[in-house]
């Protein structure tokens, strides 16, 4: 057998050429990587994982708002860790986008039923949609002010520019 292979070893490079040099965007969890196989991810466990996460996170939003919501508050509901949340999301902003996703796709499901019915006339579609998308909006109340908060709040320097 041969020597044993290290990728990279951080007492000789930088973290940043480390980074640039394998294109790594996201924080290393373990900084010596022994004979460099891939993780394999299961992508319905991927998703299934994500998807508790952004379970908790919008139960949180409801709950405290999200703001007020840390990392933390989710990493104790799920009980994981700082580097587990990290695989899924690079960031609060990232959860956020996760959870904007997450209800875009909810209201998609909801409404293109509507707009793909062939027995409606034009008339009935318009109806139904704007009743149906009323009906739903009130059911997402909370979270949408929660989030119009966050998108009109002082350090939200995008929203700022418009």
């Amino acid at each position: 057998m041969g020597k044993k292979r290290y990728v990279f070893n951080p007492l000789i490079l930088p973290l940043t050429v480390i980074r640039k040099r394998y294109n790594i965007n996201k924080p290393t969890v373990g900084l010596l990587i022994k004979d460099a196989m891939p993780r394999i991810v299961k992508e319905d466990d991927y998703a299934a994982r994500r998807n508790e996460i952004l379970d908790v996170a919008r139960k949180l939003v409801y709950t405290k708002g999200f703001e007020q919501m840390s990392i933390q508050d989710i990493m104790d509901a799920l009980k994981i860790s700082k580097g587990a949340f990290y695989h899924y999301f690079d960031s609060k902003q990232a959860l956020l986008d996760g959870l904007i996703d997450r209800m875009l796709d909810e209201g998609e499901r909801v409404l293109r039923p509507i707009v793909e019915a062939k027995d409606l006339s034009a008339i009935e579609k318009l109806r139904c949609y704007f009743d149906t998308a009323g009906r739903w909006k009130v059911a997402q109340k909370s979270f949408m002010l929660d989030l119009f908060r966050v998108w009109h709040a002082d350090a939200n320097a995008i929203m700022k520019s418009f």
